[in-house]
């Protein structure tokens, strides 16, 4: 497993973070939005690639 997303990468109403983990009750829906590029250091983002471009890439 990888590390846990930060809190400041993730929106939802549904849950909460507790230590270093969110927390979802299991027994709902759950929704949330991650946003991997908030507050992304300035020399990552000449990596950042449309999807359109991966998939492409991965289809050739």
């Amino acid at each position: 497993m990888g590390k846990p997303t930060p809190k400041e990468h993730l929106e939802t109403k549904d849950g909460k973070i507790e230590g270093n983990y969110w927390k979802f009750d299991g027994s709902k829906n759950v929704n949330f939005t991650i946003k991997p590029f908030e507050n992304l250091p300035e020399n990552y983002i000449q990596f950042i690639q449309k999807m359109e471009q991966v998939i492409k890439k991965n289809q050739q």
